[in-house]
């Protein structure tokens, strides 16, 4: 049977804007943004015709992009249905600031003393960016971004590490606005050469039906498995998350089919909902698409940007490999019923329907890794393949309609952290004038006196308690600035170091007592939140080793300087590893089991995972074959379960042949 369409329409808190002219025009000035930065990256703004350069351009998207945040973010939480006098101010506001500054863009390339007017200005469009994280993060992500500026001002006042010789308003505002190291510097580059067309990309795979495609395909490949709707939610969750890197959405797309399937296969709520907030959790590490985060950290080591996929690419499925594990081993302790074939669809039939949302990751991936392009270059490639393959299909076209609503619900996701990702540049530009990110991580290791494990660990905490309080971005960031220094100043890999703070600070998603993954989930599945929590924990302990495992074993990481077969040994040392772990925490290998096994396959899959040296982890193996034998498999066993599948005319699936 042939999939529908999927209805989508505007966001729902915005179906009172788009109506009669001012609609059309709100609509009118969307498809000129996004037409605006996709021009500008198929380089037909730099013809002989038009020539803009890139400075220009970065304002001009930092222009565009107040306009958007001040029309579609309410100053009040709520639908918005019309636009206050006072928003239209504010976007005046921001745009005489930008406006300064296109006049003459000579001030921020020469880094020109500042004049009044230009503390002016500069005052008023700082203002109406704080106004915008206020407005799409809250009070205390503002509060913190006004610390920092106030911090630089008055440093020479703070006590021991916080000291500096403290600037003046003046200094404050020029490094803040006029010049490229504050709010028109690096990650307004980031923002408006690469995040734009990204969200743009989003919203067009939201409205195509992907996340359909996704779940019915995972159903047929997996639904008919030990404890098959839990696979199904970690598989679904996993690809969507790969595209569409943002995590409530995936929770709601996935977890409205998959957690009532878990609950009518004899899950409990609290499970089903833990299942679904962790499968959930890793989207932003998870190839080929990713997140925001591997961009800034692209941009902050200058490293291409596949290498950022290819080092996330072990650590991402690692995290993966043990969810799937670890809810197969769970079926099989709670006697899972087994979901019959004809009541799921054809994996098969869901990708000769969809196979179109697989051409534009193909597209991105070979302009990418192939063709070594950039990677706004490689996804303006995705974007124009996914539109032209989606018009073969009648029931997914993207109708000038279908296309509208697209790029109205990337900027609803984009006028999110749009505000915040020019607000960083104040941030940065503080750290940098008051020296804070050197003493900061001098004094980090001088604290630990060299000890790389205190150092990680001081690392992870500060990670995790700064992403209960603060959005991710802003959170990295940070972080990138304060912390990463020390490691890499210790011997870590860079790119070790940053993947090691990300994946630190993503533990909060699903760890009280913030934990928004679990809430949402626990929403959908009717669970109570601390005893979805605590399930969500276990299932999710590899996030909590792997990063120390990547550290030690940076072969995991795919950089180069390592050979292959030492590569090949590290990784399927963890895969041997995540099992016995896996099996320890749910009590459960071949067959159950008892407390001392189950502490037995927690330690032989520790050793293992770690890999701290060759005795240790022959001695995991040793200890992990020991738990098997105890178990009953013997290579006696296996070859004696091989032939009675073959005389009893099964196959590896378990489906019944015909003996010829």
């Amino acid at each position: 049977m042939e999939e529908k369409a999927t209805r989508v329409s505007t966001p729902r808190q915005w179906e009172g804007l788009f109506q009669g002219l001012r609609g059309k025009l709100l609509n009118a000035f969307i498809v000129g943004y996004f037409l605006f930065h996709l021009a500008y990256t198929g380089h037909l703004l730099t013809t002989q015709y038009i020539y803009l350069t890139f400075d220009l351009y970065i304002i001009i998207s930092v222009l565009s992009t107040i306009i958007l945040f001040c029309l579609f973010l309410p100053a009040k939480r709520g639908p918005r249905n019309s636009i206050p006098w006072y928003d239209f101010l504010l976007a005046g506001a921001g745009i005489s600031g930008c406006a300064y500054l296109l006049h003459d863009i000579d001030m921020i390339i020469g880094a020109r003393a500042i004049t009044l007017t230009g503390v002016i200005l500069g005052t008023m469009t700082l203002l109406v960016i704080l106004e915008g994280v206020r407005r799409s993060l809250g009070l205390l992500v503002t509060l913190t971004v006004v610390l920092f500026f106030v911090y630089a001002m008055f440093s020479n006042y703070a006590p021991g590490l916080l000291m500096s010789k403290g600037f003046t308003y003046k200094e404050m505002i020029a490094n803040s606005y006029l010049w490229d190291t504050g709010i028109f510097g690096m990650m307004a580059d980031l923002w408006s050469k690469i995040v734009v067309l990204f969200i743009l990309f989003a919203g067009l795979v939201q409205v195509s039906g992907a996340g359909n495609f996704i779940i019915r395909f995972a159903l047929g490949l997996a639904g008919h498995l030990k404890g098959g709707p839990a696979k199904v939610a970690v598989m679904a969750s996993g690809l969507l998350g790969s595209i569409t890197p943002v995590g409530p959405a995936n929770v709601a797309v996935t977890g409205s089919v998959t957690i009532p399937m878990m609950k009518r296969t004899g899950q409990t709520s609290e499970f089903a909902g833990a299942v679904e907030a962790v499968a959930s959790t890793f989207g932003g590490l998870t190839p080929p698409i990713m997140g925001v985060l591997t961009f800034m950290i692209a941009e902050w080591l200058e490293m291409p940007y596949y290498m950022v996929i290819l080092a996330a690419l072990m650590p991402s499925f690692f995290y993966f490999f043990c969810l799937f594990f670890m809810v197969h081993f769970q079926a099989h302790v709670k006697a899972m019923p087994l979901i019959p074939r004809r009541e799921l669809p054809s994996p098969w039939l869901a990708l000769k329907e969809g196979w179109h949302y697989i051409l534009p990751i193909a597209v991105f991936v070979f302009y990418l890794f192939v063709r070594h392009y950039t990677p706004q270059t490689s996804i303006l490639y995705a974007i124009i393949a996914l539109v032209v393959v989606a018009q073969f299909r009648r029931d997914f076209r993207l109708t000038p309609k279908r296309l509208m609503i697209a790029m109205q619900q990337a900027v609803n996701v984009g006028m999110q952290v749009a505000p915040l990702f020019i607000a960083v540049g104040i941030i940065k530009s503080s750290i940098g004038l008051t020296g804070l990110g050197i003493r900061f991580a001098g004094a980090l290791v001088e604290v630990c006196a060299g000890n790389l494990v205190l150092l990680l660990v001081l690392t992870a905490l500060t990670s995790f308690i700064m992403g209960m309080g603060m959005p991710m971005i802003a959170c990295y960031f940070i972080l990138a600035v304060l912390v990463a220094p020390a490691l890499t100043e210790i011997g870590v890999l860079p790119i070790a170091a940053h993947l090691f703070m990300i994946c630190a600070a993503y533990v909060h998603f699903y760890t009280p007592p913030v934990m928004p993954m679990v809430v949402i989930a626990a929403g959908l599945a009717g669970s109570n939140i601390w005893k979805t929590s605590w399930h969500a924990m276990r299932l999710a302990i590899v996030l909590v080793i792997v990063p120390f495992v990547f550290i030690y074993n940076p072969a995991i990481l795919l950089q180069g300087g390592h050979g292959i077969l030492e590569t090949i040994l590290v990784i399927v040392s963890c895969l041997i590893g995540i099992v016995g772990l896996a099996a320890g925490i749910q009590g459960w290998l071949v067959r159950r089991a008892n407390w001392l096994q189950r502490l037995l396959l927690i330690a032989s899959g520790m050793m293992i995972i770690l890999n701290l040296n060759l005795i240790v982890t022959i001695s995991g193996l040793c200890l992990l074959g020991l738990i098997l034998v105890q178990h009953g498999i013997t290579p006696i066993w296996v070859a004696s379960k091989f032939r009675r599948r073959k005389e009893t005319g099964y196959t590896d699936k378990g489906e019944e042949i015909n003996r010829k």
